[in-house]
Protein backbone atom coordinates (compact mmCIF):
# COMPACT_ATOMS: atom_id res chain seq x y z
CA UNK A 1 0.00 0.00 0.00
CA UNK A 2 3.25 2.29 0.31
CA UNK A 3 4.32 2.06 -2.60
CA UNK A 4 1.18 2.73 -4.31
CA UNK A 5 1.32 5.71 -2.34
CA UNK A 6 4.59 6.90 -3.28
CA UNK A 7 3.59 6.18 -7.01
CA UNK A 8 0.92 8.30 -6.93
CA UNK A 9 2.21 10.82 -5.63
CA UNK A 10 5.61 10.81 -7.50
CA UNK A 11 2.62 10.61 -10.91
CA UNK A 12 1.83 14.00 -9.65
CA UNK A 13 5.08 15.42 -9.08
CA UNK A 14 5.76 13.85 -12.78
CA UNK A 15 2.39 15.37 -14.41
CA UNK A 16 3.60 19.17 -12.59
CA UNK A 17 6.95 18.83 -14.36
CA UNK A 18 5.03 17.93 -17.59
CA UNK A 19 3.01 21.22 -17.03
CA UNK A 20 5.88 23.03 -17.00
CA UNK A 21 7.64 21.42 -19.79
CA UNK A 22 4.83 22.65 -21.84
CA UNK A 23 5.18 25.89 -20.75
CA UNK A 24 8.69 26.21 -22.04
CA UNK A 25 7.68 25.09 -25.53
CA UNK A 26 5.39 27.59 -24.92
CA UNK A 27 7.89 30.70 -24.38
CA UNK A 28 9.77 29.18 -27.51
CA UNK A 29 7.19 29.63 -29.94
CA UNK A 30 6.46 33.41 -29.97
CA UNK A 31 4.51 33.43 -33.09
CA UNK A 32 0.78 32.12 -31.25
CA UNK A 33 -0.96 32.14 -28.67
CA UNK A 34 -1.23 28.82 -26.41
CA UNK A 35 -4.40 28.08 -25.11
CA UNK A 36 -5.47 25.54 -22.66
CA UNK A 37 -5.89 23.04 -25.48
CA UNK A 38 -2.31 23.83 -26.00
CA UNK A 39 -1.12 23.23 -23.09
CA UNK A 40 -3.14 20.19 -22.26
CA UNK A 41 -1.98 18.30 -25.38
CA UNK A 42 2.06 19.39 -24.57
CA UNK A 43 1.83 18.24 -21.37
CA UNK A 44 -0.35 14.95 -22.71
CA UNK A 45 2.80 14.35 -25.09
CA UNK A 46 5.52 14.76 -22.73
CA UNK A 47 4.32 13.25 -19.95
CA UNK A 48 4.49 9.92 -20.82
CA UNK A 49 8.72 11.17 -22.14
CA UNK A 50 9.92 13.21 -19.55
CA UNK A 51 7.08 12.87 -16.69
CA UNK A 52 7.35 9.11 -16.35
CA UNK A 53 11.26 10.05 -15.78
CA UNK A 54 10.95 12.79 -13.35
CA UNK A 55 8.27 10.18 -11.86
CA UNK A 56 10.41 7.63 -11.15
CA UNK A 57 13.52 10.11 -10.09
CA UNK A 58 10.92 11.17 -7.19
CA UNK A 59 9.70 7.80 -6.57
CA UNK A 60 13.55 6.37 -6.07
CA UNK A 61 14.44 9.76 -3.94
CA UNK A 62 11.40 8.90 -1.15
CA UNK A 63 13.16 5.58 -0.46
CA UNK A 64 16.65 6.93 -0.71
CA UNK A 65 15.96 10.03 1.56
CA UNK A 66 13.97 7.86 4.15
CA UNK A 67 16.95 5.46 4.34
CA UNK A 68 19.25 8.53 5.06
CA UNK A 69 17.14 9.99 8.13
CA UNK A 70 16.67 5.94 9.53
CA UNK A 71 12.88 6.66 10.37
CA UNK A 72 10.28 5.58 8.46
CA UNK A 73 7.51 8.21 7.54
CA UNK A 74 3.62 8.06 7.35
CA UNK A 75 2.70 8.69 3.42
CA UNK A 76 -1.21 9.57 2.23
CA UNK A 77 -2.36 9.07 -1.09
CA UNK A 78 -1.93 12.75 -1.83
CA UNK A 79 0.86 14.33 0.57
CA UNK A 80 1.40 18.00 0.68
CA UNK A 81 4.66 17.09 2.45
CA UNK A 82 5.52 15.37 -0.66
CA UNK A 83 4.50 17.34 -3.45
CA UNK A 84 5.80 20.49 -2.04
CA UNK A 85 9.10 18.78 -2.39
CA UNK A 86 8.64 17.27 -5.57
CA UNK A 87 6.92 20.05 -7.18
CA UNK A 88 9.93 22.45 -5.82
CA UNK A 89 12.41 19.95 -7.41
CA UNK A 90 10.61 20.02 -10.37
CA UNK A 91 10.66 24.02 -10.68
CA UNK A 92 14.52 24.37 -9.97
CA UNK A 93 14.79 21.75 -13.03
CA UNK A 94 12.43 23.67 -15.15
CA UNK A 95 14.16 27.36 -13.96
CA UNK A 96 17.52 25.42 -15.26
CA UNK A 97 16.30 24.50 -18.62
CA UNK A 98 14.44 27.75 -18.74
CA UNK A 99 17.96 29.83 -18.46
CA UNK A 100 19.47 27.65 -20.49
CA UNK A 101 17.00 27.84 -23.77
CA UNK A 102 16.80 31.55 -22.96
CA UNK A 103 20.37 31.94 -23.62
CA UNK A 104 20.06 29.71 -26.50
CA UNK A 105 17.20 31.53 -28.18
CA UNK A 106 18.24 34.94 -26.96
CA UNK A 107 17.34 36.69 -30.63
CA UNK A 108 13.82 34.54 -30.70
CA UNK A 109 12.86 37.34 -27.78
CA UNK A 110 12.80 40.96 -27.35
CA UNK A 111 13.03 43.02 -24.36
CA UNK A 112 9.47 43.22 -23.36
CA UNK A 113 9.04 39.00 -23.92
CA UNK A 114 12.50 38.84 -21.84
CA UNK A 115 11.18 40.49 -18.93
CA UNK A 116 8.29 38.41 -18.87
CA UNK A 117 10.57 35.43 -19.00
CA UNK A 118 12.39 36.95 -16.24
CA UNK A 119 9.42 37.42 -14.03
CA UNK A 120 8.62 33.84 -14.67
CA UNK A 121 12.10 32.86 -13.36
CA UNK A 122 11.76 34.75 -10.42
CA UNK A 123 8.24 33.30 -9.45
CA UNK A 124 9.35 29.86 -10.09
CA UNK A 125 12.08 30.40 -7.85
CA UNK A 126 10.05 31.98 -5.34
CA UNK A 127 7.43 29.01 -5.36
CA UNK A 128 10.14 26.45 -5.45
CA UNK A 129 12.01 28.22 -2.16
CA UNK A 130 8.31 28.34 -0.32
CA UNK A 131 8.25 24.98 -0.99
CA UNK A 132 11.46 24.35 0.71
CA UNK A 133 11.23 26.50 3.56
CA UNK A 134 7.55 24.86 4.38
CA UNK A 135 8.72 21.14 4.59
CA UNK A 136 11.25 22.21 6.54
CA UNK A 137 10.30 23.59 9.14
CA UNK A 138 6.73 21.51 8.91
CA UNK A 139 9.23 18.16 9.63
CA UNK A 140 11.95 20.24 11.70
CA UNK A 141 9.67 22.40 13.85
CA UNK A 142 5.95 21.84 14.60
CA UNK A 143 3.45 20.09 11.99
CA UNK A 144 1.03 22.54 11.33
CA UNK A 145 -1.19 22.62 8.48
CA UNK A 146 -1.45 26.63 7.54
CA UNK A 147 2.30 25.92 6.40
CA UNK A 148 1.05 23.53 3.33
CA UNK A 149 -2.52 26.08 3.36
CA UNK A 150 0.16 28.95 2.63
CA UNK A 151 2.73 26.99 0.36
CA UNK A 152 -0.34 26.02 -2.23
CA UNK A 153 -1.98 29.50 -1.92
CA UNK A 154 1.48 30.76 -2.85
CA UNK A 155 1.76 27.84 -5.56
CA UNK A 156 -1.29 28.58 -7.19
CA UNK A 157 -0.81 32.02 -7.22
CA UNK A 158 2.69 31.96 -8.56
CA UNK A 159 1.65 29.14 -11.68
CA UNK A 160 -0.86 31.59 -12.49
CA UNK A 161 1.12 34.63 -12.54
CA UNK A 162 4.16 32.07 -14.95
CA UNK A 163 1.40 31.55 -17.62
CA UNK A 164 -0.19 34.84 -17.77
CA UNK A 165 3.49 36.45 -18.45
CA UNK A 166 3.26 33.95 -20.98
CA UNK A 167 0.27 34.97 -22.15
CA UNK A 168 1.38 38.97 -22.31
CA UNK A 169 4.07 37.80 -25.51
CA UNK A 170 3.11 40.31 -28.57
CA UNK A 171 1.87 38.42 -31.31
CA UNK A 172 2.94 39.04 -35.09
CA UNK A 173 0.81 41.69 -37.04
CA UNK A 174 0.60 42.61 -40.36
CA UNK A 175 0.90 46.38 -41.22
CA UNK A 176 -2.98 48.01 -41.49
CA UNK A 177 -2.26 49.88 -44.42
CA UNK A 178 -0.03 50.66 -47.19
CA UNK A 179 1.36 53.85 -48.23
CA UNK A 180 3.08 54.28 -51.73
CA UNK A 181 7.07 54.90 -51.86
CA UNK A 182 8.80 56.10 -55.31
CA UNK A 183 11.50 54.12 -56.09
CA UNK A 184 15.09 54.92 -55.43
CA UNK A 185 17.67 55.11 -58.13
CA UNK A 186 19.82 52.47 -57.50
CA UNK A 187 23.41 53.58 -58.84
CA UNK A 188 25.85 51.26 -56.51
CA UNK A 189 26.61 47.20 -56.98
CA UNK A 190 26.87 45.21 -54.08
CA UNK A 191 28.74 41.70 -54.15
CA UNK A 192 27.97 39.60 -51.12
CA UNK A 193 30.40 36.32 -50.77
CA UNK A 194 29.45 34.00 -48.07
CA UNK A 195 31.93 31.42 -46.97
CA UNK A 196 30.46 29.82 -44.38
CA UNK A 197 32.83 28.40 -41.63
CA UNK A 198 35.84 31.26 -41.79
CA UNK A 199 37.00 32.25 -38.58
CA UNK A 200 39.88 34.00 -37.32
CA UNK A 201 41.44 31.43 -35.03
CA UNK A 202 42.19 29.78 -38.56
CA UNK A 203 42.53 32.93 -41.35
CA UNK A 204 45.22 35.15 -39.34
CA UNK A 205 47.85 32.17 -38.51
CA UNK A 206 47.10 31.31 -42.22
CA UNK A 207 47.36 35.10 -43.45
CA UNK A 208 50.65 35.43 -41.54
CA UNK A 209 52.41 32.51 -42.72
CA UNK A 210 51.68 33.98 -46.66
CA UNK A 211 49.12 31.43 -47.61
CA UNK A 212 46.34 33.61 -48.16
CA UNK A 213 46.91 36.62 -50.07
CA UNK A 214 44.00 37.55 -51.24
CA UNK A 215 42.52 37.56 -47.80
CA UNK A 216 46.22 39.60 -46.40
CA UNK A 217 44.81 42.24 -49.37
CA UNK A 218 41.92 42.40 -48.29
CA UNK A 219 43.20 42.96 -44.38
CA UNK A 220 45.32 45.81 -46.02
CA UNK A 221 42.95 47.47 -48.66
CA UNK A 222 39.98 46.98 -47.00
CA UNK A 223 37.90 46.82 -43.27
CA UNK A 224 37.52 44.11 -41.50
CA UNK A 225 36.64 42.72 -37.30
CA UNK A 226 34.64 39.95 -36.06
CA UNK A 227 30.54 39.55 -37.11
CA UNK A 228 28.76 38.88 -34.20
CA UNK A 229 26.22 36.13 -35.24
CA UNK A 230 22.69 35.26 -33.54
CA UNK A 231 21.75 32.26 -31.39
CA UNK A 232 20.42 29.75 -32.53
CA UNK A 233 22.92 29.67 -35.67
CA UNK A 234 20.08 27.91 -37.55
CA UNK A 235 21.57 28.62 -41.85
CA UNK A 236 17.76 30.17 -42.68
CA UNK A 237 17.11 31.90 -39.40
CA UNK A 238 20.27 33.57 -39.91
CA UNK A 239 19.92 34.26 -43.71
CA UNK A 240 16.45 36.17 -42.61
CA UNK A 241 18.45 38.01 -40.27
CA UNK A 242 21.23 38.90 -43.07
CA UNK A 243 19.29 40.61 -45.53
CA UNK A 244 15.91 41.60 -43.37
CA UNK A 245 18.30 43.57 -41.04
CA UNK A 246 16.19 42.39 -37.91
CA UNK A 247 16.30 39.31 -35.21
CA UNK A 248 14.10 37.06 -35.60
CA UNK A 249 11.41 38.51 -33.04
CA UNK A 250 10.96 41.11 -35.59
CA UNK A 251 10.86 38.65 -38.55
CA UNK A 252 9.05 36.33 -36.95
CA UNK A 253 10.96 33.33 -39.40
CA UNK A 254 11.72 30.91 -36.79
CA UNK A 255 12.55 28.09 -38.88
CA UNK A 256 11.28 26.56 -42.55
CA UNK A 257 10.11 23.48 -40.68
CA UNK A 258 7.84 22.45 -38.50
CA UNK A 259 7.40 19.62 -35.60
CA UNK A 260 4.01 17.94 -35.92
CA UNK A 261 2.78 16.07 -32.66
CA UNK A 262 0.11 13.55 -32.26
CA UNK A 263 -3.12 14.73 -34.48
CA UNK A 264 -3.06 17.44 -36.51
CA UNK A 265 -2.12 20.56 -33.83
CA UNK A 266 0.05 22.10 -32.59
CA UNK A 267 2.85 22.62 -34.87
CA UNK A 268 5.71 23.95 -33.30
CA UNK A 269 8.84 25.91 -34.93
CA UNK A 270 10.95 25.87 -31.71
CA UNK A 271 12.24 22.78 -29.23
CA UNK A 272 14.00 22.92 -26.07
CA UNK A 273 17.11 22.40 -26.21
CA UNK A 274 19.23 21.05 -23.23
CA UNK A 275 17.18 17.85 -22.74
CA UNK A 276 17.54 15.64 -26.21
CA UNK A 277 13.31 16.83 -26.88
CA UNK A 278 15.04 17.21 -31.16
CA UNK A 279 15.90 13.22 -30.87
CA UNK A 280 12.38 12.50 -29.89
CA UNK A 281 12.11 13.13 -34.48
CA UNK A 282 14.45 9.87 -35.15
CA UNK A 283 11.83 8.07 -33.62
CA UNK A 284 9.41 9.65 -35.13
CA UNK A 285 7.48 11.01 -32.16
CA UNK A 286 7.69 14.27 -33.94
CA UNK A 287 7.36 14.38 -37.44
CA UNK A 288 8.80 17.18 -39.25
CA UNK A 289 7.65 19.00 -42.51
CA UNK A 290 7.73 22.55 -43.91
CA UNK A 291 5.25 25.44 -43.04
CA UNK A 292 4.94 28.49 -44.55
CA UNK A 293 6.46 32.25 -43.00
CA UNK A 294 3.76 33.12 -40.06
CA UNK A 295 4.39 37.22 -41.39
CA UNK A 296 6.08 38.11 -44.20
CA UNK A 297 8.75 40.65 -43.95
CA UNK A 298 10.62 42.85 -46.43
CA UNK A 299 13.77 42.18 -46.81
CA UNK A 300 16.43 43.26 -49.59
CA UNK A 301 15.77 40.64 -51.81
CA UNK A 302 12.38 41.96 -52.21
CA UNK A 303 12.52 45.81 -51.46
CA UNK A 304 14.65 45.57 -54.95
CA UNK A 305 12.13 43.23 -56.76
CA UNK A 306 9.72 45.99 -56.44
CA UNK A 307 12.03 48.50 -57.41
CA UNK A 308 12.41 46.30 -60.90
CA UNK A 309 16.52 45.89 -59.70
CA UNK A 310 18.57 42.67 -60.60
CA UNK A 311 18.96 40.23 -58.06
CA UNK A 312 21.12 36.90 -58.25
CA UNK A 313 20.82 34.95 -55.15
CA UNK A 314 22.98 31.69 -55.31
CA UNK A 315 22.53 29.63 -52.27
CA UNK A 316 20.46 26.61 -52.81
CA UNK A 317 22.36 23.03 -52.19
CA UNK A 318 22.76 21.14 -56.06
CA UNK A 319 21.01 18.02 -56.49
CA UNK A 320 22.63 14.33 -55.31
CA UNK A 321 23.53 13.82 -58.93
CA UNK A 322 25.46 17.26 -59.63
CA UNK A 323 27.24 17.11 -56.55
CA UNK A 324 28.83 13.16 -57.07
CA UNK A 325 29.92 14.82 -60.37
CA UNK A 326 32.37 17.59 -60.95
CA UNK A 327 33.81 19.10 -64.34
CA UNK A 328 36.95 18.39 -65.96
CA UNK A 329 38.11 21.88 -64.81
CA UNK A 330 36.72 20.58 -61.17
CA UNK A 331 38.94 17.91 -61.53
CA UNK A 332 42.21 19.41 -61.90
CA UNK A 333 41.12 21.86 -59.04
CA UNK A 334 40.49 19.39 -56.52
CA UNK A 335 44.27 17.50 -57.36
CA UNK A 336 45.95 21.08 -57.62
CA UNK A 337 44.83 20.97 -53.77
CA UNK A 338 44.49 17.81 -52.83
CA UNK A 339 46.93 15.69 -54.99
CA UNK A 340 47.15 12.69 -52.52
CA UNK A 341 43.40 12.02 -52.29
CA UNK A 342 42.79 8.58 -53.05
CA UNK A 343 38.87 6.81 -54.17
CA UNK A 344 39.72 4.61 -50.96
CA UNK A 345 39.58 7.03 -48.45
CA UNK A 346 36.64 7.44 -47.40
CA UNK A 347 36.53 10.60 -45.02
CA UNK A 348 38.51 12.47 -47.93
CA UNK A 349 35.14 11.35 -49.78
CA UNK A 350 33.33 14.40 -47.36
CA UNK A 351 36.06 16.57 -48.41
CA UNK A 352 35.55 15.85 -52.35
CA UNK A 353 32.02 16.27 -51.94
CA UNK A 354 31.81 19.69 -50.21
CA UNK A 355 34.34 21.17 -52.91
CA UNK A 356 32.28 19.85 -55.76
CA UNK A 357 29.32 21.30 -54.25
CA UNK A 358 31.00 24.69 -53.79
CA UNK A 359 32.94 24.91 -57.08
CA UNK A 360 29.77 23.53 -59.24
CA UNK A 361 27.24 26.12 -57.34
CA UNK A 362 30.30 28.90 -57.47
CA UNK A 363 30.79 28.55 -61.42
CA UNK A 364 27.79 28.89 -62.10
CA UNK A 365 26.75 31.80 -60.19
CA UNK A 366 29.87 33.41 -61.79
CA UNK A 367 28.48 33.28 -65.11
CA UNK A 368 24.90 34.65 -63.95
CA UNK A 369 26.82 37.20 -62.35
CA UNK A 370 29.08 37.89 -65.66
CA UNK A 371 25.73 38.10 -68.31
CA UNK A 372 23.34 39.92 -66.21
CA UNK A 373 25.41 42.51 -63.49
CA UNK A 374 22.62 42.43 -61.14
CA UNK A 375 22.62 45.37 -58.72
CA UNK A 376 23.01 43.14 -55.83
CA UNK A 377 25.04 39.54 -56.10
CA UNK A 378 24.72 36.85 -53.76
CA UNK A 379 26.75 33.50 -52.96
CA UNK A 380 26.78 31.44 -50.38
CA UNK A 381 28.89 28.35 -50.05
CA UNK A 382 29.04 25.73 -46.97
CA UNK A 383 32.12 23.26 -48.43
CA UNK A 384 34.54 24.73 -45.97
CA UNK A 385 31.33 24.49 -42.58
CA UNK A 386 30.94 20.72 -43.39
CA UNK A 387 34.56 19.98 -43.64
CA UNK A 388 35.65 21.76 -40.59
CA UNK A 389 32.96 19.79 -38.59
CA UNK A 390 34.78 16.61 -39.39
CA UNK A 391 38.14 17.76 -39.69
CA UNK A 392 38.37 20.47 -36.98
CA UNK A 393 40.24 17.74 -34.55
CA UNK A 394 43.29 17.68 -36.83
CA UNK A 395 43.87 21.33 -37.07
CA UNK A 396 43.83 21.23 -33.31
CA UNK A 397 45.13 18.39 -32.33
CA UNK A 398 45.57 19.66 -28.47
CA UNK A 399 42.26 20.35 -27.79
CA UNK A 400 41.23 16.96 -28.40
CA UNK A 401 43.63 14.60 -26.25
CA UNK A 402 45.10 11.61 -28.21
CA UNK A 403 45.25 11.21 -31.69
CA UNK A 404 46.81 8.89 -34.01
CA UNK A 405 49.54 10.73 -35.50
CA UNK A 406 49.21 8.75 -39.10
CA UNK A 407 46.03 10.64 -39.13
CA UNK A 408 47.19 13.96 -37.96
CA UNK A 409 49.64 13.59 -40.75
CA UNK A 410 47.13 12.53 -43.22
CA UNK A 411 44.22 15.33 -42.94
CA UNK A 412 45.71 17.72 -40.77
CA UNK A 413 46.00 20.34 -43.48
CA UNK A 414 42.89 19.47 -44.98
CA UNK A 415 41.10 22.81 -43.58
CA UNK A 416 43.99 24.99 -44.56
CA UNK A 417 43.54 24.06 -48.12
CA UNK A 418 40.16 24.33 -48.28
CA UNK A 419 41.14 28.28 -46.97
CA UNK A 420 43.15 27.93 -49.71
CA UNK A 421 40.50 27.13 -52.59
CA UNK A 422 38.52 29.96 -50.89
CA UNK A 423 41.63 32.46 -51.50
CA UNK A 424 41.83 31.49 -55.02
CA UNK A 425 38.23 31.83 -55.77
CA UNK A 426 38.00 35.22 -54.12
CA UNK A 427 40.93 36.43 -56.20
CA UNK A 428 39.02 36.41 -59.36
CA UNK A 429 36.27 38.17 -57.47
CA UNK A 430 38.85 40.87 -56.54
CA UNK A 431 40.19 41.25 -60.44
CA UNK A 432 36.73 41.43 -61.87
CA UNK A 433 35.43 44.29 -59.49
CA UNK A 434 33.79 47.37 -60.63
CA UNK A 435 34.32 50.73 -59.72
CA UNK A 436 30.94 50.99 -59.17
CA UNK A 437 30.80 47.95 -56.91
CA UNK A 438 31.64 46.75 -53.03
CA UNK A 439 32.63 43.60 -52.13
CA UNK A 440 31.77 41.91 -49.02
CA UNK A 441 33.16 38.54 -48.00
CA UNK A 442 31.63 37.05 -44.46
CA UNK A 443 30.77 33.71 -42.88
CA UNK A 444 27.67 34.49 -40.42
CA UNK A 445 29.06 31.77 -37.80
CA UNK A 446 32.55 31.02 -36.91
CA UNK A 447 33.58 27.54 -35.55
CA UNK A 448 34.63 26.12 -32.75
CA UNK A 449 35.87 22.63 -30.88
CA UNK A 450 33.14 19.95 -29.81
CA UNK A 451 32.57 20.21 -26.16
CA UNK A 452 33.08 16.90 -24.66
CA UNK A 453 29.75 15.85 -23.68
CA UNK A 454 28.54 16.63 -27.32
CA UNK A 455 30.64 14.09 -29.00
CA UNK A 456 30.12 11.51 -26.08
CA UNK A 457 26.26 12.39 -27.90
CA UNK A 458 27.44 11.80 -31.53
CA UNK A 459 29.29 8.66 -30.42
CA UNK A 460 26.23 7.38 -29.44
CA UNK A 461 24.48 8.81 -32.30
CA UNK A 462 26.51 7.19 -35.26
CA UNK A 463 28.62 10.27 -35.70
CA UNK A 464 32.43 10.07 -34.05
CA UNK A 465 33.82 12.23 -36.59
CA UNK A 466 32.13 14.62 -35.70
CA UNK A 467 34.76 17.45 -33.92
CA UNK A 468 33.67 21.17 -34.79
CA UNK A 469 30.39 23.11 -34.02
CA UNK A 470 28.79 26.22 -34.35
CA UNK A 471 26.15 25.68 -31.96
CA UNK A 472 26.97 28.29 -29.61
CA UNK A 473 27.68 31.36 -31.81
CA UNK A 474 30.73 31.43 -32.17
CA UNK A 475 31.99 34.83 -33.85
CA UNK A 476 32.19 34.57 -37.95
CA UNK A 477 34.33 37.17 -39.91
CA UNK A 478 33.49 39.96 -42.09
CA UNK A 479 35.67 41.99 -44.75
CA UNK A 480 34.31 45.50 -46.77
CA UNK A 481 36.00 46.62 -50.07
CA UNK A 482 35.36 49.22 -52.58
CA UNK A 483 35.99 53.21 -53.35
CA UNK A 484 34.26 54.27 -50.50
CA UNK A 485 35.45 52.02 -47.82
CA UNK A 486 38.43 52.48 -45.45
CA UNK A 487 41.37 51.00 -46.25
CA UNK A 488 43.34 48.74 -43.66
CA UNK A 489 40.96 49.08 -40.63
CA UNK A 490 40.28 47.18 -38.27
CA UNK A 491 36.63 47.14 -37.07
CA UNK A 492 35.20 46.76 -34.01
CA UNK A 493 32.49 44.09 -34.08
CA UNK A 494 30.17 44.20 -36.39
CA UNK A 495 26.76 42.53 -35.92
CA UNK A 496 24.82 40.02 -38.48
CA UNK A 497 21.76 42.61 -38.06
CA UNK A 498 23.76 45.48 -38.89
CA UNK A 499 24.97 44.03 -42.78
CA UNK A 500 21.31 45.25 -44.06
CA UNK A 501 21.20 48.96 -43.19
CA UNK A 502 25.02 49.00 -44.44
CA UNK A 503 23.95 47.64 -47.83
CA UNK A 504 21.17 50.05 -48.27
CA UNK A 505 23.34 52.86 -47.53
CA UNK A 506 26.21 51.84 -49.74
CA UNK A 507 23.04 51.34 -52.72
CA UNK A 508 21.74 54.83 -51.57
CA UNK A 509 18.41 54.01 -50.50
CA UNK A 510 16.75 54.35 -47.22
CA UNK A 511 17.17 52.70 -43.88
CA UNK A 512 13.92 51.42 -41.87
CA UNK A 513 13.76 52.47 -38.47
CA UNK A 514 12.38 49.12 -37.43
CA UNK A 515 15.58 47.25 -38.52
CA UNK A 516 17.02 45.97 -35.61
CA UNK A 517 20.79 46.84 -36.82
CA UNK A 518 22.52 50.12 -37.71
CA UNK A 519 24.52 51.83 -40.68
CA UNK A 520 28.05 50.57 -39.92
CA UNK A 521 29.13 54.29 -40.67
CA UNK A 522 33.20 53.30 -39.60
CA UNK A 523 32.92 51.81 -43.02
CA UNK A 524 33.02 54.84 -44.85
CA UNK A 525 35.27 57.46 -46.41
CA UNK A 526 34.50 60.76 -44.67
CA UNK A 527 33.72 62.35 -48.59
CA UNK A 528 31.30 59.44 -49.43
CA UNK A 529 28.87 59.52 -46.10
CA UNK A 530 29.33 63.56 -46.67
CA UNK A 531 28.09 63.03 -50.57
CA UNK A 532 25.79 60.34 -48.93
CA UNK A 533 24.01 61.46 -45.92
CA UNK A 534 21.80 58.56 -44.68
CA UNK A 535 17.98 59.25 -44.84
CA UNK A 536 15.45 56.74 -43.01
CA UNK A 537 11.57 55.28 -43.55
CA UNK A 538 9.33 54.18 -41.35
CA UNK A 539 8.95 50.69 -42.19
CA UNK A 540 9.27 48.60 -45.81
CA UNK A 541 6.45 46.27 -44.59
CA UNK A 542 4.57 49.50 -44.34
CA UNK A 543 4.82 50.90 -47.99
CA UNK A 544 4.12 49.54 -51.07
CA UNK A 545 7.24 50.76 -53.75
CA UNK A 546 6.35 51.91 -57.06
CA UNK A 547 8.73 51.89 -59.55
CA UNK A 548 10.43 55.47 -61.28
CA UNK A 549 8.40 56.65 -64.23
CA UNK A 550 5.29 54.15 -63.59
Amino acid sequence: MKILRVLINSLLGGLFFSLLLSLLVADLNINFQPGLSFYTRITMFVAPLYGLVMTVLFFFLYFMIEFLFGRRARLKFISPSFLSLSFSFALLVFILLLKLNFSFYSSFFSSFTSRQLNLQLAAAGIMALTGLVVFWHFHRYQRRAIYFITYFLVFFLGLGFMFWTRWRFPQPTAPARLTILESFPVQKRATLVNLEGLTFDLLIPLVHAGKLPNFSWLMENGSWGRLKTLSPTDPPILEKSLFSGKNPYGHRFLSPFGFRLWGKEPVLEALPRFMLFKQLTRVNLLRVEAIPPRLQVKDISLILEEMKQKISLFKLAPTAAEEAVMSPKGEKVWVNFFPDATAADSRLAIVRQAFSHDLNLEERAYQEKTKNQPQVFFLRLNGLNQVETFFYKYSFPHLFGSLDQEEINRYGQVIEKYYQFYDQLLGKYLANLKEDETLVVFSTHGMEPLPLWKRLVEWILGNPQVSGHFEFAPDGVIFFYGQEIIRGQSLDQVRLIDIAPTLLCILGLPVARDMDGIVCNALFRPEFSVANPIFYIASYDEVAIKPAGR
